[in-house]
């Protein structure tokens, strides 16, 4: 709004209009983050307390603590940040909470910074709000895996590269390679990250001189070097992550078009409560003057990620989904309030902190008395199955059966992750009997330490690989479990468990 029209602003308008302030290490945005982090992990804890771990959370855990290079699916950073996590904290569920909300944080930060290269004031505010809207960064943070990740890493990345646009200044290049290789290092759909920098690359003014200028070549270098392990890594071995890459794609034209239609198709809804708001806040207002000067560059890097993910997907026949898009539209709500002129950013704040402030402190209210109706009406089976149980059941037996601690344990997935991350003992997790998704396992940890394998009765693939390890002295036990929860009951599940001793 121009100072000559402008009114006097309340203290808390002024707040929000300074955006040095808000810095990241400012004391409001210091405030801020902590509460975001303290009201959603206790949101998280106190309604999934009746479920266990989701399986690529647990998953997360048992990559982790086996530092490798690489794994059977994905590159290795974001399983490195597990289990580094729990070094420092208990293996608990709360804790696995508090590192996905930590994520969360991380990437609104980052947001808050790369939204502050485009505008400024309410404004900046404005969009920033807005991202508390989608259910990104609150409600889907929680399943920590490879898609996650980029909550935090994607607007980071986005930053230093706009920066380094700006500025042209080899410390951005620098930080601007490091982001975009630990993206790579996560999951290679940071290809789709890399490709939306090209792209906005090439509407800036300054598109000519920064191609011609070393910096490109910084940040490509920088990139290659944090990559280079990894790659190394795929040398050594069979590629494991590329070959699941490969067996997820040739799908079918029908298949691939109708995740193409459901993909572009959730990543409007996504953007219903945002809308919404903006919508609100222009009824009946008169028309704002734009303020973002970049609005091309603005457009590509919002809408570059859902184009490419559809081109690759049909391209490869492949599944999409806006799992993998989760961390992608940081500057969506920029771009949605420079399309609707009329909405007063002042205004779009005030009702996005209403809106956010609500959708924050209802479900932590109610999140107590959420619990036991999510297990009864959830389809997760994490809700419903007892891996805790299993966990619990199955170290005690090893330890009055075999008398030693359990180190090895593989199973029916993903109950072999469950018992690694619940079990007393945390043991190691042998996936799916192989040594090649599991290098840290091999025929003479088996014969030193012993494997106990707890397969689901019915899953006759989990009971021949297990038979094939039994030895003489394996002792084969049924156990029948069952999930309660604050009165609820889960339908009772039966195991078959392996306990093969040490060989010694």
């Amino acid at each position: 709004m121009p100072a000559a029209t402008a009114r006097p602003l309340p203290r808390a308008s002024r707040a929000m209009d300074d955006d040095a302030f808000w810095r990241p290490g400012g004391v409001a945005m210091a405030a801020f983050l902590l509460l975001f982090v303290a009201a959603w992990t206790a949101f998280g804890s106190l309604a999934f307390a009746g479920k266990a771990l989701h399986g690529d959370v647990a998953e997360a855990y048992a990559w982790g603590r086996e530092f490798r290079l690489g794994y059977n699916q994905h590159p290795p950073f974001w399983a490195w940040i597990a289990g580094g996590w729990f070094l420092v904290f208990p293996r608990q569920d709360w804790a696995f909470n508090l590192l996905a909300v930590v994520n969360a944080a991380a990437g609104l930060c980052g947001a808050w910074r790369l939204i502050g290269l485009f505008v400024h004031g309410p404004r900046r505010m404005a969009a920033f709000l807005l991202l508390l809207l989608t259910p990104f960064y609150t409600f889907l943070c929680f399943k920590y895996n490879a898609n996650t990740i980029f909550l935090s890493l994607w607007p980071w990345t986005l930053f230093f590269f706009v920066r380094c646009l700006e500025r042209q200044r080899r410390a951005d290049a620098v930080w601007f390679g490091v982001m975009l290789g630990l993206s790579f290092l996560s999951k290679y759909y940071a290809i789709v990250l890399a490709g939306t920098c090209f792209a906005a690359s090439l509407t800036h003014p300054r598109r000519a001189t920064y191609w011609r200028s070393a910096l490109p070549w910084i940040s490509g270098a920088v990139c290659f070097l944090v990559f280079l392990p990894h790659l190394l890594w795929l040398i050594s071995t069979t590629a494991p992550p590329v070959e699941y890459a490969e067996s997820l794609v040739g799908r079918g034209w029908a298949k691939a078009l109708t995740y193409a239609a459901s993909f572009i198709v959730a990543a409007a809804a996504y953007q219903a409560a945002v809308l919404a708001v903006i919508a609100a806040a222009a009824w009946r207002a008169p028309p704002q003057p734009a303020r973002v000067e970049r609005l091309p560059m603005l457009a590509a890097l919002v809408l570059a990620p859902v184009g490419l993910t559809v081109l690759f997907g049909l391209a490869l026949q492949l599944k999409i989904s806006t799992n993998m898009a989760l961390g992608t539209f940081p500057l969506a709500p920029v771009l949605l309030l420079e399309l609707v002129p009329r909405a007063d950013p002042r205004r779009v704040a005030r009702i996005a902190a209403a809106a956010a402030a609500a959708v924050t402190l209802v479900p932590l209210l109610a999140a107590y008395w959420l619990a036991p109706v999510m297990m009864r009406r959830d389809s997760d089976p994490a809700e419903r199955e007892p891996r805790r149980e299993l966990a619990e059941v199955a170290t005690r037996l090893w330890h009055e059966r075999i008398g030693t601690r359990l180190r090895l344990v593989a199973g029916t997935d993903p109950f072999e992750n469950s018992i690694s991350f619940y079990s007393q003992d945390a043991p190691s997790s042998f996936i799916g009997f192989s040594y090649v998704k599991a290098p840290w396992a091999s025929p003479q940890r088996i014969a030193r330490d012993g494997l106990l394998a707890a397969c689901r009765s019915g899953d006759g693939a989990c009971l021949q690989a297990a038979a094939r390890f039994a030895t003489p002295r394996t002792e084969r036990v049924q156990v029948t479990l069952v999930h309660r929860f604050r009165g609820e009951e889960a339908a009772p599940m039966t195991f078959d468990l392996f306990l093969i001793p040490p060989s010694g």
